[in-house]
């Protein structure tokens, strides 16, 4: 029941605001931010240890989320442009 009401209901009401006050590209980037708010409310709330492994595996989700946002598409574009020229 927690589950299903407190969660679950609360975040997908969140979620349909948000997509009606904003594009649906600027709301899907708040994805990014429940790993960790959902790592400091569980050592808030629940007492859970934030070791170094949770602050690593937290660094490589970070990492990944930039290189392909950031760093892919403009490889790709150079790609393409450095194509474009040889052609």
């Amino acid at each position: 029941a927690f589950l299903a009401f407190a969660c679950s209901v609360y975040a997908y009401s969140v979620w349909f605001y948000a997509l009606r006050v904003l594009p649906a590209t600027q709301v899907a980037a708040w994805v990014y931010l429940v790993p960790p708010i959902s790592l400091v409310w569980a050592a808030v709330v629940l007492g859970e240890p934030l070791t170094i492994f949770v602050a690593v595996g937290g660094a490589l989700v970070v990492a990944g989320v930039i290189l392909t946002e950031r760093v892919a598409p403009r490889a790709a574009a150079r790609r393409e442009a450095d194509e474009r020229a040889a052609a």
